[in-house]
């Protein structure tokens, strides 16, 4: 009887064991993995009207741990940049806060530990103007907001003093189908067929991004529809005065 009863102990023990070494395995793997974030701006680009469009992130890291954050490089005060650029930058510990450049294409996706505690800033600008405006914010996206469903873009603005830009963004090449919908009584003004293009690598999303025609109505639905739940996207517009350059981002709901 004592001879089971030690055996069955020495038996829990040992699953015991087993469980807690799967589960330590487990949380060190959860850890280990990687928060892919698209910055969907990430660009410096002649605009219309003079206008030179550039982008500019700011990253904070709220732990004490140093964090690696793959695909961006630390900002350069110098032009050009004397070194070249390191598509990864390590955030020092204390809360440190870390300034990135510019690569001069339409998104790029960056990658950190999950298990790292980050703030973002991503902030676009008409640097020609740099004293009217202080620019507009553009929202990182985390991986898991891309939509795999019909989403809409509302109350986009198509008058003639404007001028609107769709971006659409993706993880691999496919197709979505868009259509411009009047919002006062949902009559179809446009629809395409856009093709993402096929990433160069990880860092580079699949895109495509079209010029919205001035219908002239004020409130028009963007409708987005992915090609399969297998092709999830994420896409915004923007609107911008043709006068002022002020622009304005409608963003997923």
């Amino acid at each position: 009887m004592n001879f089971i009863a030690v055996s069955f102990a020495s038996h829990v023990r040992r699953v015991l064991s087993i469980a807690f070494v799967v589960s330590l395995g487990s949380s060190l793997h959860a850890d280990d993995t990687e928060q892919r974030l698209l910055l969907p701006l990430d660009v410096v680009v002649q605009g219309g009207y003079g206008s030179l469009f550039s982008t500019h992130l700011t990253a904070f890291n709220k732990g004490a741990t140093p964090v690696e954050v793959r695909g961006i490089v630390p900002f350069c005060p110098l032009s050009p940049c004397l070194s070249d650029p390191i598509p990864a930058v390590v955030l020092v510990p204390g809360h440190a806060t870390g300034e990135f450049e510019n690569h001069g294409t339409p998104g790029r996706f960056v990658f950190y530990p999950s298990s790292a505690q980050l703030d973002f800033n991503l902030r676009a600008r008409d640097s020609s103007r740099d004293q009217l405006s202080y620019g507009t914010e553009v929202p990182v996206v985390a991986g898991e907001l891309f939509r795999s469903r019909p989403f809409n873009l509302l109350a986009v603005q198509s008058a003639q003093t404007f001028r609107a830009m769709l971006r659409v963004y993706g993880i691999a090449a496919s197709t979505v189908t868009v259509r411009a919908l009047r919002q006062a009584d949902d009559r179809v003004l446009d629809q395409w067929s856009l093709q993402l293009s096929e990433p160069g690598n990880e860092y580079e999303p699949a895109y495509a991004e079209i010029a919205l025609p001035g219908w002239g109505v004020s409130f028009v639905r963007i409708e987005i529809s992915p090609q399969s739940e297998q092709f999830p996207v994420w896409a915004f517009a923007s609107v911008t005065n043709n006068v002022t350059q002020q622009f304005t981002l409608v963003t997923p709901r």
